[in-house]
């Protein structure tokens, strides 16, 4: 019952306050005082991804200032990343992995901020990333900048965490859904063929860039999702009843998709499905009314969804456990349509407390 949940509660604090007092007296451990720029990454990614999905502010603001730091002490004017930061001091140049997971960090910041100068500051690692270790002739990465012993090596095998090549890839792949432009995706095709094959030879050692490859081949996953090259943003938000789902789109200046039934045949109706267990099957589906004007490319009228947009599902009863919503969109300016996507957000609801 709740009423015992609470008491246990409450005994398991006194056991650990009583254990904290007990502790106070003895010698603290020494505690490695300098800062690193993957490990910051990675720590920094998961915080930004658990403001996302537990929607914490404190998670939020704590990845915020840890990226900050990372970038004004540790990121110099001309592009360069230290690898290491100890008292104030900058140590050795960064490795390929440093420059990777900070860009994959800050790629997860401007997900949780929506704060495009953390967009920008991941372009800029990437291109320093690709400046200092991409090996033209094969498409993937060094680890190294100047060769460490007889050669430059390629981290490519996952151990205690991904492969510098993996990480490349992923933030790669991470900045092609929300940036992408051509030679982008150019260059991230290139190093998936330069690191599959030796990925599915030895697939419990090559998760990271299996992982990343299929983002790419098949779409991401997650809360939120982008589309139309980032042009298009979409979060999913459960509702508090866990009987209803919202998804709401952020839809940039100049740019629009079509409504869920639109007045030409031949447009893609933005349109909403609801997979799961047997109780998400039941959805109800409700749309905003669109706008209706006159594009350059078409004289007929056009049914819009610009700016703002959300999207509600219902639900007859509340539901637990996973829930995926594909949500298919067309992104249009006034000029052009790009290409149809289907985004697969995915949660899990949490059971009743």
């Amino acid at each position: 019952s709740a009423a015992s949940d609470v008491y246990k509660r409450q005994q398991l604090d006194q056991v650990l306050a009583k254990l904290t007092e007990a502790r106070k007296p003895r010698q603290k451990p020494v505690r490695d005082e300098k800062i690193l720029a993957n490990w910051n990454g990675m720590m920094i990614a998961s915080m930004a991804q658990a403001a996302i999905l537990l929607d914490d502010t404190n998670y939020r603001d704590a990845a915020v200032r840890a990226g900050n730091f990372v970038w004004t002490k540790m990121h110099d004017e001309d592009g360069v990343l230290h690898r290491s930061h100890f008292e104030g001091i900058n140590d050795v140049e960064g490795e390929l992995d440093d420059y990777a997971q900070m860009a994959r960090a800050y790629l997860f910041i401007h997900d949780a901020t929506a704060d495009k100068v953390w967009l920008d500051r991941a372009k800029a690692l990437l291109v320093q990333m690709q400046k200092n270790f991409h090996d033209t002739e094969t498409g993937d990465f060094f680890g190294t900048r100047e060769a460490a012993g007889f050669a430059r090596t390629k981290p490519r095998s996952d151990v205690d965490q991904p492969s510098g090549n993996g990480a490349a890839l992923d933030a790669m792949v991470r900045l092609a859904h929300r940036a992408g432009t051509p030679d982008m995706r150019r260059a991230t095709e290139q190093t998936i063929a330069a690191l599959s094959g030796i990925a599915a030879g030895t697939p419990t050692s090559g998760a990271s860039i299996l992982s990343a490859s299929d983002s790419f081949l098949h779409g991401q996953t997650g809360v939120v999702q982008f589309a139309g090259n980032g042009v298009v943003t979409a979060r999913l938000v459960p509702g508090s009843d866990r009987k209803s789902l919202f998804i709401r789109l952020q839809v940039a200046d100049g740019w629009h998709v079509n409504s869920h039934a639109p007045l030409e045949d031949y447009l893609v109706a933005t349109k909403l499905d609801i997979a799961g267990n047997k109780a998400a099957k039941t959805a109800t589906v409700s749309y905003p009314e669109p706008e209706t004007k006159k594009l350059a490319f078409n004289e007929k009228p056009m049914a819009l969804l610009e700016n703002q947009v959300e999207i509600k599902a219902h639900f007859d009863e509340a539901i637990t456990g996973p829930v995926e919503a594909q949500l298919q969109i067309q992104t249009c300016s006034d000029e052009i349509c790009l290409l149809p996507e289907t985004l697969k957000l995915r949660v899990a609801m949490p059971p009743a407390s």
